[in-house]
């Protein structure tokens, strides 16, 4: 983990209408999918506190689009602060043949960093989502969320993208009843505050393994691994 600095080059607008950013830094800095980036904009005296910024997508060693929420008052030009990269990302699916991605949030864009980095190893990748980027690779197969259970059919690995809520609504959602086991590997990144990334430890961002140990999603996630379902992600 390293403090560096970074530069927004281009400010973009997804199909929700929210501010996404390419970002150039140091190509040893970049997240890989599910990690985060904590980032500071010295020219935003209104926001002193550091926001949470996931790739959405790569562009080069150096530059990666972010996913939303961007704050609407960073521009291009704008030098940054950066520290990281900070948390779990995915680990699974980087050897599959195919994965599968569902979007259980507002947007699937904090998946499409996933899918980015698979599809350059020629690994099939089928989307769940209700939403979609405003623009996405024409080699991803596009399916509405109602269906999300066929991706277990389908692929090896499936990675998934939600907001804190109870594991059995997660189950229902996605059509894995109840103390039924996961058909293959499933890692699931949760959508969460986390204020501090770890540095004060604040709790903010604490769930519970369903065994009495508190994780901090900042620190022991914040993607998580779902074939036990073990999880309990509500806070």
């Amino acid at each position: 983990m390293e403090y560096f600095r970074g530069q927004i080059t281009e400010i973009r607008v997804n199909g929700n209408g929210e501010n996404q950013a390419i970002i150039h830094a140091q190509d040893k800095n970049i997240p890989s999918p599910g990690q985060y980036l904590q980032a500071w904009n010295p020219a935003d005296s209104d926001s002193p506190l550091p926001i949470s910024l996931f790739p959405s997508g790569y562009f080069d060693d150096r530059a990666f689009l972010s996913a939303p929420p961007f704050p609407s008052k960073w521009k291009p030009g704008d030098e940054l602060q950066l520290r990281g990269p900070l948390g779990r990302g995915f680990s699974h699916g980087l050897t599959v043949t195919r994965l599968g991605l569902i979007s259980l949030d507002d947007s699937p864009d904090r998946l499409m960093a996933f899918a980015d980095l698979v599809l350059n190893k020629n690994i099939e990748v089928a989307l769940f989502s209700d939403t979609l980027p405003p623009k996405i690779s024409t080699q991803i197969e596009v399916n509405p969320l109602s269906i999300a259970n066929q991706a277990f059919k389908w692929a090896d690995s499936v990675a998934i993208d939600t907001r804190p809520t109870s594991i059995e609504d997660i189950l229902k959602k996605i059509g894995i009843s109840p103390g039924e086991s996961f058909p293959c590997p499933t890692e699931i990144l949760i959508n969460i505050p986390m204020p501090c990334a770890g540095i004060a430890k604040c709790g903010v961002c604490t769930l519970s393994d369903g065994k009495n140990k508190s994780l901090l999603t900042c620190e022991d996630g914040p993607v998580f691994s779902l074939t036990s379902q073990g999880l309990k992600i509500s806070r």
